[in-house]
């Protein structure tokens, strides 16, 4: 079965064919290998140079191929280390609201650290509001 187009793109051009690319190298598989008996070569080296888009089940099957979580690969960031950042900015603006700023801070820049060596996409996001907070309660 071949993949098809996903509706929706969820981050700039090619990031999930970069990361397929960058994992399928760093394991030491050809584009073959990593196609196995389900795809061709053609079909990983399109989505590896951004002219197709897989699928999330296409996606589901790579990850689990490089050995890697799909949320990963398609954003960069994997959805445990989402959750525990969603997490700290939840705790921080309860804090906030709670005029425990101080604390707050910390949760926030805490935040803004983890998300940064989570990846990109999501994480930008997430960066920019901890750092904004932090910024404003820290003056």
């Amino acid at each position: 079965m071949r993949g098809s187009v996903a509706a929706s793109r969820t981050e700039a051009p090619n990031g999930v064919g970069n990361r397929v690319r960058a994992l399928r190298v760093a394991a030491g598989l050809t584009q073959t290998a990593l196609a196995g008996e389900r795809f061709s070569k053609e079909y990983v080296s399109q989505i590896e140079r951004g002219k197709t888009r897989p699928t999330e089940e296409t996606v589901a099957w790579l990850a689990e191929r490089l050995g890697v979580d799909s949320e990963y690969l398609l954003r960069g960031v994997a959805s445990d280390v989402r959750v525990r950042v969603e997490a700290k900015l939840a705790q921080a603006e309860a804090l906030s609201e709670a005029h425990r700023d101080r604390e707050a801070v910390v949760l926030f820049r805490d935040a803004r650290t983890s998300s940064g060596k989570a990846g990109r996409s999501r994480s930008w996001a997430l960066r920019a509001r901890a750092s904004t907070f932090s910024r404003s309660r820290a003056s």
